[in-house]
């Protein structure tokens, strides 16, 4: 599933304010491999470890040159 919402272009000023809140969310996965930024948790990765339906969880932004796409993209388990 996909929750996404129109955002700015790269040529706009808002770009960078999508951008810091991409980091800030971050994304999440139910299995982890380790590596750089081990113990560190986002925001989406609470939201994951709160619900047990949801396998993935990440934070999309796409700029185009006079639009973009900003929103929440998420995985679910099937049981």
């Amino acid at each position: 599933m996909l929750l996404g919402f129109r955002s700015s272009g790269y040529n706009l000023k808002f770009l960078a304010t999508s951008t810091v809140l991409q980091v800030m969310l971050g994304e999440a996965s139910g299995f982890s491999t380790g590596g750089p930024g081990k113990g560190m948790h986002s925001i989406l990765n609470k939201v994951l470890g709160s619900t047990g339906f949801i396998a993935e969880a990440k934070c999309v932004n796409m700029a185009y040159k006079n639009v973009g796409l900003f929103g929440i993209e998420a995985t679910s388990i099937n049981n």
